[in-house]
């Protein structure tokens, strides 16, 4: 190396300038594969985030969602473990995909405890409901919690068995 070259700054990478491409064409068949949403993978932390930040931080919300589930102390009759993840839901599934996601199926898995409960109060007349009846809550709790760890743990959890109302 000369004295000259020793003596100049180094120049500063130059970052490349975005470019037009040209779409490639799509088969007839693969046309249409359903919407294209500008959202993160499942288990992405937020880039937003600021490095260093707590799982509680970016996955609060959304375990929140399902924690909010057991507010109607298994009696999905009182409606409060529909109502209160449908109003933190409606209230930040625009601004967080985990929470969206979240909601949704928290608020799925609700109903469908509501229709379970309402089915095997009918059938503990004829004694078969109470049995089931005495699982339900318990089933409820287990899922629950299980749904929160894996929501702090990164992962969406999907309920499994239930009918999916809201998509």
């Amino acid at each position: 190396m000369t004295d000259e070259q020793r003596d100049q700054p180094e120049a500063e990478p130059q970052t490349p300038t975005p470019q037009e491409v040209e779409a490639e064409p799509v088969a007839p068949g693969e046309a249409n594969q359903g919407p294209t949403v500008d959202m993160p993978p499942p288990g992405t932390p937020d880039q937003h985030a600021a490095p260093g930040t707590s799982n509680l931080a970016i996955y609060g919300w959304a375990a929140a969602c399902h924690l909010l589930g057991l507010a109607d102390f298994s009696f999905s009759f009182l409606m409060i473990g529909i109502l209160a993840p449908l109003v933190l839901w409606l209230a930040l599934k625009d601004s967080d995909p985990e929470v969206d996601h979240a909601g949704k199926e928290t608020i799925n898995f609700q109903l469908n405890l509501l229709f379970w409960q309402v089915i095997f109060t009918g059938l503990a007349f004829c004694f078969i409901g109470i049995p089931l009846l005495i699982a339900l809550p318990v089933l409820e709790i287990v899922l629950v919690v299980l749904a929160t760890i894996e929501t702090f743990n990164g992962k969406r959890y999907r309920y499994p068995y239930i009918v999916r109302i809201l998509e």
